[in-house]
């Protein structure tokens, strides 16, 4: 207190105030504690079903284990079932054999009947139409790569030349008429018709390329329009690979994982397939993968990738369906508005997708075109011809910038292919010389000539890193050639049993695909050049094939008239 007696402002006498706080602080803290004890029990009864769901987990495991071990000896019984099939159908024809019967015997060929020569190698079926330059190398003598004239003229006079195309003679048309080819995705994969093979296309040079085809069960009218080669059926997977095969009958399509087979696992599975009254002779993914675009004859179509379902068709778009065009290259600027396309018009069409018509036609080629590519950032298109060039083309003014090869380059025959590095750097070319090249884009010049193959290079593929370059030849490999190193090549892919028409690398350099004349799909390993897989999907050649750019998927074309498309797991 002070002099005058009165209390201090803010004092209170005595302990009361801290005895007050102490008390206070004793309720919080035995507060705190029944909360502790409270969560110690919650948490308690969380452990125990925590370890009730790992006891469910456990168990799921081992049920899971149960159906895995299921699975395998399902496999297992499926495999010798399959093994016990085939033994029994050899014991079967060799029976049939030895009563005096020919199972493999095939009905005699329209060009048998007419009294020409069957245009095969000996002992070997090729699907070539007399005219085509392996066709013919066998029976008639050849100079400098081109054939002689007296055969083709005789064959033209006969009016069973099919494609011949010589001096300009016209073609005469496989199927008449305006109409517009029906094109379906369907999901039963049946095949009635016999496989045929359609006369071969225009040729580059006196030198052809070879397509097969299923044509039709259509009305012929007269022998001409009718002069095509009977094939046999479709040749089995060798006995020797069917150890560990899958195939599926009513799919039409056979999956091989042999002993022989000794790279990485990988399964295929059949997605769609989409029918076409001839030849599909190309087949790309747009760049998101989210569409498949297929060329044929006089047209072209777009397809979405998952579904199937028709998105577009594309005609020649001069009001003339009467003659064969054939689209036999395509691929898709990438911003996804164009469709570009190469055919035997000697033109590079730029097509609206969304208005379905030509927007501009890049002319300057003397011959069909075979090849067409566009680099990653849609300003450069390039073009492979039969008139033994490649050109450079810009692509929004629709100017020649560089025109590569060429007779006075040492290009002695037609380009049938084409790649563009993925860093726009590089284009690659394959011929029916034998050679691969590989040229500057933005010079020019000649940087590399790989003369490894000994028949006609009919595909190339830049690898994703842009360090080796895939090759495919009728000379029945693949080889992978270093860009960096010497002229002979890194690996050589053997096992086809004809001419390679189609390559390709996954997105991601891991896997190698193959299209033959022998009516496989091969999967390779790129480090070891091993087969994966087998496919045997199509009735004759598989002519193009394509990995999408996003998925694992891949899509075929052939001359069974069919396009198809593939996932598969690895």
């Amino acid at each position: 207190m002070n002099a005058q007696g009165d209390a201090q402002p803010g004092f209170i006498e005595g302990s009361a105030l801290a005895r007050f706080d102490i008390g206070r602080w004793k309720e919080v803290l035995d507060q705190l504690k029944a909360n502790y004890e409270a969560a110690t029990q919650e948490y308690g009864g969380y452990g125990t079903v925590a370890e009730q769901y790992q006891a469910k987990i456990d168990a799921q495991r081992a049920e899971m284990n149960n159906m895995e071990m299921a699975v395998s000896s399902l496999q297992r019984k499926l495999i010798n079932a399959q093994e016990n099939y085939e033994t029994e159908l050899g014991r079967l024809r060799d029976k049939l054999i030895k009563a005096g019967g020919d199972p493999g015997a095939q009905p005699a060929s329209i060009l048998q009947i007419a009294g020409l020569p069957r245009a095969e190698k000996q002992g070997t079926e090729t699907g070539m139409v007399p005219g085509s330059l392996p066709a013919l190398a066998a029976n008639f003598p050849e100079t400098q790569g081109s054939l002689v004239e007296p055969p083709l003229k005789k064959l033209r006079d006969d009016g069973l030349g099919g494609g011949i195309d010589v001096a300009g003679d016209k073609k005469p048309s496989l199927v008449r008429g305006g109409t517009l080819p029906s094109v379906t995705a369907t999901t039963d994969h049946s095949n009635a018709a016999a496989p045929l093979s359609l006369p071969s296309l225009t040729g580059l040079g006196n030198a052809r390329l070879m397509v097969s085809s299923q044509v039709q069960k259509e009305p012929k009218t007269s022998a001409t329009e009718s002069a095509t080669i009977i094939e046999s059926a479709p040749k089995p997977v060798p006995r020797s690979y069917n150890s560990a095969a899958t195939s599926s009958p009513e799919n039409d399509y056979t999956v091989v994982h042999g002993k022989e087979l000794t790279g990485n696992q990988v399964n295929v599975v059949l997605l769609n397939t989409f029918h076409h009254k001839e030849v599909v002779c190309c087949v790309r993914y747009s760049w998101d993968g989210e569409y498949v675009a297929t060329g044929s004859n006089r047209h072209a179509y777009m397809f979405n990738a998952s579904t199937g379902k028709t998105y577009a068709s594309f005609s020649r778009g001069d009001g003339d369906d009467s003659g064969d065009t054939y689209v036999r290259a395509m691929c898709f600027s990438p911003d996804g508005n164009s469709l570009i396309t190469g055919s035997e018009d000697k033109l590079v069409k730029i097509w609206d997708i969304r208005k379905r018509s030509v927007k501009r036609k890049l002319a300057g080629h003397d011959g069909d075109i075979y090849a067409v590519e566009s680099t990653r950032d849609g300003t450069i298109i390039v073009s492979g011809s039969a008139d033994k060039t490649a050109k450079i083309w810009d692509a929004r003014s629709g100017k020649i910038l560089h025109t590569l090869g060429g007779a006075e380059n040492d290009v002695l025959d037609g380009i049938t292919s084409i790649s563009i590095s993925n860093n726009g750097k590089y284009v690659a070319a394959g011929s029916l010389d034998k050679t691969v090249r590989v040229w500057d884009v933005e010079t020019a010049q000649l940087l590399c000539a790989y003369s490894g193959h000994t028949d006609a290079v009919y595909s190339v593929a830049f690898s994703p890193d842009c360090r080796s370059l895939l090759s495919g030849s009728s000379d029945k490999t693949l080889r992978l050639w270093d860009l960096s190193n010497s002229n002979e090549p890194k690996l050589t892919f053997a096992g086809h049993k004809d001419f390679v028409l189609s390559v390709a690398f996954s997105p991601n350099g891991r896997l190698v695909l193959s299209g033959s004349k022998d009516r496989t799909v091969q999967f390779w390993e790129p480090r070891n050049a091993r087969t994966s897989l087998i496919l045997q999907g199509h009735k004759n050649s598989v002519i193009s094939i394509a990995h999408s750019p996003t998925n694992k998927m891949v899509a075929t074309g052939s001359g069974d008239n069919r396009a198809r498309t593939w996932a598969y797991t690895n």
